[in-house]
Order: C-alpha cells, then structure tokens, then sequence
C-alpha cells in the first residue's frame, strides 16, 4: 500500500516516498527489513522474519532462552530450503514495484549519439566446483585459552568457481568523448530451453564489470 500510495506512516507524520529516489528507497528497505532505522517499527514489521516464521511453522518462544526454531529461522540452513527463494523472490518484487512507479527514462537521456557498437565478442564461460577450506575452530567450545590457541578445525565445502575468461568490444565514435563501459550477465532461456524476451527478462541480470574510456575519434578495440 506505502509503495502505490507514496505516502509513508510514521508515529508523528507522513511523507512522499518518491520525493528522493536514493534515500526513499533505503527508507523502503528499513520498512521491509525492519530494523531500528524503520520509519515506524510497530507499524512495519520485518517482513523477512514473518516469512521465516511462517514457512518454517515456527512456534512463539517457549521462554526468553528456549526458541523453537526451523530450518529457514537459520541462516546456515535457510538456503537449503526451495521455499526460501520464493520467499525472497516475492521481497524483490516490493522493491521492482518501487522502481515501476518511478518517472521513466526519455530516449535523449539513454542514447549517447556518434557511438556505434560494432562488435562484442565473449570467450567460453566455463565454471567448475572446487573444495574450499574454512577454519571453524571458534564454533567450538574449549575448555581453557591454551586449548583454544593449539586446537585448529578445518571444514572443507564444495564452492563454484570458473576459468579465466574475457571479452573483446570494438566501439566506433565520431568525437573525442568519455564514457562508461558496463557488462551485464542474465539468462537467455528459460526451463524449457525457450529465448527469454528481454523485456520480460532484465530483472534477472547484474553488473559484472564496468569502467570508464576516454574516446577518441575512432575505431576502438576495449
């Protein structure tokens, strides 16, 4: 309702949630987050931790030091759960709601004229897994400091990894000009092997790589 509405309850007043986009939307994290820098915390709990408990069927304490905790209540176990992604998965969407209310771009602000991308060439990404070895002495109760200092666990774990690779851009511009050079990474099909349209399919890529290039007034190999 904050996110359609714009308008944000707190204990004493309101205010516009789309009149500063960088710091309305920390805003609207606290708000799902719940933590103490919450606009309002009795009236916007944390979603996250409602989720868990429910997913989880999680019951109320037993007392102060006796919780009754489910697997998605953990951090080291949540992720193992399938249900813990469609949880998350439906968080994200508050925050694309945010993004859809918000003034679009015009086609000036978003074309950079007298630049043509004439090539994009990327190697083979190729990802492997490979054993990664964490220290977890400190999880583990001693008896005294001496114990501590000379008793040292190791627990080795599965982890991905990929092989060097690279990509080669060739850009062609008709002035001297500065810019930014951005790399996205994203599926390209679906479950069933079909092309995702990109329209229906940018929320699901990220930034890789991005610098800035001073242009000459040529063909030019990134």
């Amino acid at each position: 309702m904050a996110i359609d509405s714009g308008r944000v309850v707190m204990q004493e007043k309101k205010f516009d949630l789309y009149e500063n986009e960088m710091q309305d939307i920390n805003t609207m994290g606290n708000m799902i987050q719940g933590n103490m820098d919450s606009p309002f915390l009795r009236f916007y709990d944390s979603m996250g931790r409602l989720s868990k408990n429910i997913l989880g069927y999680g019951h109320e304490r037993s007392s102060k030091y006796h919780p009754d905790l489910g697997a998605v209540d953990i951090s080291m176990t949540s992720m193992r759960d399938p249900g813990f992604y469609r949880m998350y998965k439906k968080i994200v969407r508050f925050f694309l709601k945010y993004k859809s209310n918000l003034p679009k771009y015009t086609r000036d602000q978003l074309v950079f004229p007298g630049i043509k991308i004439e090539s994009v060439v990327l190697d083979e990404l190729v990802t492997y897994f490979e054993y990664f070895e964490s220290m977890i002495s400190n999880d583990v109760a001693m008896h005294s400091h001496n114990e501590a200092q000379s008793l040292f666990i190791k627990a080795r774990q599965q982890r991905l990894n990929h092989k060097p690779y690279s990509y080669h851009l060739t850009v062609n511009s008709d002035k001297a000009t500065k810019g930014w050079v951005r790399f996205f990474l994203g599926p390209k099909y679906d479950v069933h092997g079909h092309e995702i349209d990109i329209v229906d399919n940018w929320m699901n890529f990220f930034e890789m790589d991005k610098w800035t290039v001073e242009g000459p007034r040529r063909r030019t190999n990134l």
